[in-house]
């Protein structure tokens, strides 16, 4: 693909369908491969499946959230992921799709620096909690 202002060429360097949607308070949020799609295009995968909160349980705005984490197998790179919940969840989204992009591990999603802060997350978000369950 070609920059028209200066013709500079770009390679593109994939899609992974990452998409997120509001349904009433509901925030779901997909990225890169479905167990399905994973089944279909014969991945041998494992899943990582959690339940957690968005902030510490002390906090009052703290709200249950569900993440999915979906990774090859063998080399245990992330090729997928699912996020549900109602605040705080969908966005969440684009650090497994970084991590995909990136051919992080689910080790290395579950060790990722990510912010700390009671209205936003635990000491340990959910993001890294799912990590590290993928064992």
């Amino acid at each position: 693909m070609s920059d028209i202002l200066n013709g500079d060429k770009h390679e593109i360097q994939g899609i992974l369908g990452s998409t997120v949607v509001k349904i009433i308070d509901l925030q779901v949020g997909k990225t890169g491969l479905t167990e399905k799609e994973a089944k279909d295009n014969n991945i041998e995968y494992g899943v990582s499946f959690i339940k957690s909160k968005t902030g510490p349980e002390y906090y009052p705005k703290s709200e249950d959230i569900y993440v999915k984490i979906i990774y090859n197998q063998n080399n245990r790179t992330i090729i997928g992921g699912q996020i549900a919940g109602k605040s705080e969840a969908g966005i969440r989204t684009d650090v497994i799709a970084a991590a995909i992009y990136n051919n992080m591990t689910v080790e290395e999603i579950g060790m990722l620096d990510l912010c700390y802060a009671p209205p936003f997350s635990n000491v340990w978000d959910p993001i890294n909690l799912a990590g590290k369950r993928g064992k």
